[in-house]
């Protein structure tokens, strides 16, 4: 379900964006006024198209739906989640399904610890929110906002996010609730990061905002007009990675600039461990080399990398350590990435 809508918005990403090519991959084209937004364009890292990115294990799958999301607490600890109620769970040597409590489209995962698990969907334009606890996947929340995403800092700050213009939810502990986001105006929320309960980034396919623990900033408007952002991960509210239409933007708590451009490719997802960041998503254009993207850096340098399989596009990724990586993606994709 996931890949399929992507897929569209993409398409109608590039059909924008043929008509105002000069704002294809441009931060700079932001229309925001309360902050300074003017790219930064010396970068101190290369591109390259090899990689010593080179151990790469494709799993055999366990389900043939999309599996959306990816989340873990060790590399012998990870979930993913998927269409159909879907969870699998990954002990270090093999992946199994386990009884979700749900035949939600679940559309991500996250976690503050192995026993107290978030998972996210959407079941007939309702939200669903599982939780494990553990030992048992439930049901334990409903909306009427279809939910597409869940982060948080913490077990006691953790948010969910959907389409449509609604509220994001924030679970304090013992209840889910809605958040006001005064002065805010987001169309549809794509992901949420938390470097912790006053750092905390929104993102929307429109723009990015900031909360610093008092107020919400949106921090970049209006240059998604051509180029959408679906993802984020960072180390704190002046280190900010975003995947986009196009590539891998970095935010530095002024300024916005091209980390790694990936042209004709929706980027997904992107994480990351110490020093080394990866991204995954698919191309939207007929290229020769497939439609598979994955791009990583190793601490100086980016780098293109062959997973092997060029049929299966990724979704979202998570890092077991810096030098160990986990994406999943389309018809039950896995695979395991080392430095």
């Amino acid at each position: 379900m996931r890949y399929l809508l992507l897929v569209a918005l993409a398409t109608a990403m590039a059909v924008a964006g043929c008509k105002n090519d000069s704002n294809q991959f441009n931060p700079d084209a932001s229309t925001d006024t309360d902050t300074d937004t003017d790219t930064d364009t010396d970068t101190d890292t290369d591109t390259d198209t090899d990689t010593d990115w080179d151990d790469v294990h494709v799993f055999d799958p366990v389900t043939s739906v999309d599996l959306n999301g990816v989340w873990g607490f060790s590399s012998s600890d990870i979930w993913a989640v998927g269409d159909g109620g879907t969870i699998l769970w990954f002990d270090g040597s093999t992946w199994s399904e386990v009884d979700s409590g749900t035949d939600a489209d679940i559309q991500a995962v996250w976690g503050a610890a192995s026993d107290d698990v978030w998972a996210v969907g959407i079941r007939d334009d309702v939200g669903v929110i599982v939780h494990f606890d553990g030992v048992n996947w439930t049901e334990a929340h409903e909306t009427n906002v279809p939910l597409t995403a869940v982060g948080g800092s913490g077990a006691t700050d953790v948010y969910s996010i959907g389409m449509g213009p609604p509220l994001p939810l924030h679970w304090d502990g013992s209840q889910w609730s809605e958040v006001e986001m005064e002065g805010i105006q987001a169309q549809e929320f794509s992901n949420v990061w938390a470097c912790a309960p006053d750092e905390v980034f929104i993102i929307d396919l429109d723009g990015v905002h900031y909360y610093d623990g008092e107020s919400w900033t949106t921090i970049a408007q209006g240059w998604i007009s051509t180029q959408a952002v679906l993802d984020a991960w960072g180390r704190a509210s002046d280190d900010l990675l975003v995947a986009a239409q196009g590539g891998v933007l970095h935010w530095n708590g002024v300024t916005w600039s091209d980390e790694m451009e990936v042209p004709d490719t929706m980027m997904t997802a992107v994480f990351g461990a110490g020093d080394t960041i990866l991204g995954v998503g698919f191309s939207y254009a007929e290229k020769s080399e497939g439609d598979v993207a994955v791009v990583a850096f190793d601490g100086s340098t980016w780098a293109t990398v062959d997973t092997g399989d060029k049929t299966v596009p990724y979704l979202d990724v998570w890092a077991a350590s810096e030098s160990e990586y986990f994406v999943v993606g389309a018809a039950g994709g896995i695979a395991r990435l080392k430095l």
